[in-house]
């Protein structure tokens, strides 16, 4: 038996196979790995062309870096995402971040899993963007957090939850680069030193600017983490600027 074989065997008894499609709810007509039907799977914006070395971007040049990337100094080694934050995976990712679909997180952690296992990934230990307790009782529970769970089970790694959010701010989605890159400053501190002298791997929904990433990094190299490496559910796409 090859390597594949051993993978790809590996892969599906992670996940049993479901009979509807998580995405659209319509019935699967025949047997698919992620449990979606032809017609998701053909529309959803899968993140598998050319990418940013750092922050896993769709790259639409021959630049090794996206734009972002070549101007900025990431804390973090890397982010890779196995969606394209656009359509229908952004309107996946969307619902299940605000539309109370919880059980999408299955589905989502499902690809993270697989994007980690394809990119040979090596962590200790698993973080995730927290809430403020206000924040997470408004919204009922915190997507990144679901997400960690799911792909700690999957992976068998330790989550951590030594990260914590010390300030609410305002939503980000409405803001610049470096808007976001100030209002999430002095926002993120650490509860413990679980995490000292370990490879982090830290979990989110979304890659944007990398202003979250960035700013949890700091707090958990400050606390002596050796490394930090970003997983994301789908990440934002240049391409506007990139042509």
């Amino acid at each position: 038996m090859n390597f594949k074989d051993v993978f790809d065997k590996f892969k599906n008894a992670l996940y049993p196979e479901n009979e509807t499609c998580d995405v659209c709810g319509g019935e699967l007509a025949f047997e698919s790995r992620y449990n979606l039907c032809s017609k998701c799977a053909e529309e959803l914006e899968f993140n598998d062309g050319k990418i940013c070395l750092t922050c896993g971007s769709p790259i639409y040049n021959e630049a090794d870096y996206c734009l972002r990337c070549s101007k900025e100094i990431n804390l973090f080694k890397l982010n890779r995402s196995p969606l394209v934050y656009e359509g229908l995976a952004k309107k996946t990712v969307l619902g299940f971040k605000y539309g109370e679909k919880r059980y999408l997180a299955k589905f989502l952690a499902k690809l993270m899993t697989d994007e980690f296992l394809k990119q040979n990934l090596l962590v200790d230990v698993i973080e995730f963007v927290p809430m403020t307790k206000k924040e997470k009782r408004k919204r009922g529970y915190n997507q990144a957090e679901l997400l960690a769970i799911e792909v700690g089970a999957n992976l068998k790694i330790e989550l951590s939850r030594s990260l914590e959010k010390i300030k609410e701010t305002p939503e980000q989605k409405k803001l610049t680069a470096k808007e976001r890159a100030e209002n999430l400053k002095s926002v993120f501190g650490i509860s413990s030193q679980t995490d000292k002298g370990k490879d982090v791997l830290l979990i989110d929904d979304v890659f944007t600017t990398g202003a979250t990433a960035n700013e949890c990094t700091k707090q958990l190299l400050k606390a002596g983490a050796k490394s930090v490496t970003v997983l994301t559910a789908a990440v934002t796409s240049l391409k506007p600027y990139m042509v």
